[in-house]
């Protein structure tokens, strides 16, 4: 009696929850749309062309987010695809909307590498570890040169929000240097910190300078993508912005997504974004439907390839 409730009902206890989850997502959606709808209907202000391409290039930031991690798998001996690694990015970036510090997104993509490929928790988490300092190395890295360009150069301001988070990656890299080659051991980093710092350690031991590299590219290349899909909603809603302040909210998100203080950092990306239109002379209600529109554009990505694969996943994780 033990061992059936251990085994059948489980599964089918674990597959209601599951199916729970995903209507609850839906009905999350839809209620966002529903109270927002006065916002949301400036959509219409966008033509049919600039939304399918901010759609097209959304998709096509998740997919080199999902490239990154079939990278780093290929390597390893695991034939990852492409597509099913985005199915699993997407499950896991809803996991992150409702968890602060992104908790499940980390959670839910080491589940996935352990339930999927195989793979033990520690190796899935130093992978998960190092794809997050990797990005937030490369953007930290240009993040500095992007702000003093635009300040020494330029003679633009810069948001103090993005000296806080950009200064904030960087003394995080910094931490994990420090703390990798022994500098920061002695009492100083509790024990579980450590523990998880040293399955970094061993992934990174076991990667190439080129793969690392490849990772840092992909990563600034959704900088560039993030920016064109910017530039078109922002166009489409009569705001001409400099490309360096495209850049600014494109570095500030990537950052604030990877180290988020904030279930999916929201309202970090809303700061930054409001600054810079409020400069350009935009009003309240004008901003808080960019906002919003750039936010479920976002969303319908993630939602739609998640309800594409749903089934697909769900029978090979079985």
């Amino acid at each position: 009696m033990a061992s059936f409730f251990r085994g059948p009902v489980l599964q089918k206890l674990s597959a209601v929850l599951k199916q729970l989850l995903l209507y609850a997502i839906v009905l999350t959606a839809v209620a966002f749309c529903w109270y927002n709808r006065e916002h949301l209907a400036r959509i219409r202000e966008l033509s049919l062309l600039a939304t399918a391409s901010i759609l097209l290039v959304y998709l096509a930031v998740f997919a080199l987010n999902a490239r990154m991690a079939t990278l780093l798998l290929h390597n390893r001996g695991h034939q990852a695809g492409l597509a099913e690694m985005l199915v699993m990015n997407s499950y896991a970036s809803i996991l992150g909307y409702a968890t602060f510090f992104r908790a499940g997104y980390y959670s839910g993509k080491a589940w996935f590498y352990h339930k999927y490929y195989g793979l033990a928790f520690s190796v899935s988490i130093g992978l998960m570890g190092l794809l997050s300092l990797q990005v937030i190395g490369s953007n930290a890295v240009f993040g500095v040169m992007l702000g003093a360009w635009a300040m020494l150069v330029d003679g633009l301001p810069v948001p103090s929000v993005y000296w806080i988070i950009v200064a904030g990656a960087v003394a995080l890299c910094l931490f994990v240097v420090l703390s990798l080659k022994g500098v920061l051991r002695s009492g100083m980093v509790p024990q579980r910190i450590l523990k998880w710092l040293e399955n970094v350690h061993t992934v990174v031991m076991a990667t190439e300078w080129k793969e690392l590299l490849a990772i840092g590219g992909l990563s600034l290349g959704s900088l560039v993508l993030q920016v064109v899909a910017l530039g078109i909603l922002f166009s489409g809603f009569g705001f001409q912005l400099p490309l360096v302040f495209l850049l600014f909210i494109a570095v500030l998100s990537t950052l604030s997504l990877v180290i988020a203080l904030t279930p999916s950092n929201v309202g970090v990306r809303e700061l930054v974004i409001w600054m810079l239109l409020a400069k350009e002379g935009g009003s309240a209600g004008e901003i808080v439907s960019v906002m919003l529109v750039d936010r479920l554009f976002q969303f319908i990505v993630v939602l739609v390839v998640s309800l594409i694969g749903y089934k697909g996943l769900q029978q090979k994780l079985q």
